[in-house]
Formats: C-alpha cells, sequence, structure tokens
C-alpha cells in the first residue's frame, strides 16, 4: 500500500513532468509556426483610431466589467477549494487540528494557482483564445501571493510560536 506522502510525490512530480511537457510542446510550436503578435505589438492603423484613444482619467481606474467577472470567479473558485479540501480533509484526518488544514489548503491551493500562471503563456502561444487569461495573469498573482501569504503565517505561527511560550515561561 503506499503511504500518503507517497501519492502526494507522485502527484506533484507527474504536475510538473506535465508542465515541463507544455512548456516543450510551445516552444516547438513556436519554433515552427513562429510567434504570435500581442496586443502591444499589432500596429494601430488610421489617424481615426489614434484620436479616438482615451485618456485615463478618476473614473478609469475603476475595474472594467470583463475584469470584475474574472475577479469575481477568480475568488468564488479560490474559496470552493478550500472549503472542500477543508472539509474533505477534515472528513480523511478526523484529528487534524484547523490550522494544520488552513497550512494545507492555503499551501496546495498557492501550488496550483502558481502551476496555472506557468501555463498561461505556453497556452497562449498554443491558441490565441487563452489571452484573455494572460491579460489577467497578475490577479492570479497576487491571489497566489496572498495564499502563500496565509501559508507562512500560520505555519509559524503553528510550528514556532511555541518555543516563544516555554522561553518565556523559563525565564
Amino acid at each position: 500500500m503506499i503511504q500518503p506522502s507517497a501519492k502526494f510525490t507522485v502527484a506533484f512530480f507527474s504536475s510538473l513532468r506535465c508542465c515541463y511537457l507544455l512548456f516543450c510542446l510551445a516552444g516547438l510550436h513556436s519554433a515552427i509556426h513562429g510567434r504570435h503578435r500581442t496586443s502591444r505589438e499589432i500596429p494601430q492603423h488610421g489617424r481615426y483610431l489614434q484620436e479616438q484613444r482615451h485618456e485615463p482619467s478618476i473614473s478609469s481606474h475603476r475595474l472594467e466589467s470583463p475584469k470584475r467577472v474574472y475577479d469575481i470567479v477568480l475568488v468564488a473558485g479560490v474559496t470552493l477549494y478550500l472549503t472542500l479540501f477543508i472539509g474533505v480533509s477534515a472528513f480523511l484526518f478526523p484529528y487534524a487540528t484547523a490550522k494544520t488544514l488552513i497550512i494545507r489548503a492555503a499551501g496546495s491551493a498557492a501550488f496550483l494557482l502558481l502551476q496555472i500562471i506557468l501555463c498561461i503563456g505556453p497556452l497562449c502561444r498554443l491558441d490565441p483564445m487563452f489571452l484573455p487569461l494572460l491579460y489577467n495573469r497578475r490577479h492570479l498573482g497576487v491571489v497566489t501571493f496572498l495564499l502563500g501569504a496565509i501559508h507562512s503565517v500560520v505555519a509559524i505561527r503553528q510550528f514556532h510560536s511555541l518555543g516563544i511560550k516555554i522561553l518565556s515561561s523559563v525565564c
């Protein structure tokens, strides 16, 4: 019988292998077909388009509708993942503490989001359908950082705060 940590290790390395193959496939595709031009590289044709450009104003700093929908879907997906992970883990491991479940859930969510972020670039080279994800990749990075920060803070509090209490009681 394979131990749970061995299953996680096998799953971890198989996901890294899939990402590596995806990067190789994207590199091969771009070597054969050439690189797709991004919106910044596409020249603006005509004087009319240059005159119609929107000047930034205070109201334009708010999120536009597609970005708002993207953020709502992102937050809902992360919340659903964290809820399901903690619920299933609490059922499978009834002796695990709440802090341990939060550490595991936040760490695994941050790792999965990091894998998705790293796959967006090669996917955009393979198919321009994924370009909206490329434009909003920064939002994924911020959420990944926040999940990693939650994971780190809770882990440090759980594993290192007891040492401070012991030292303060000795002195």
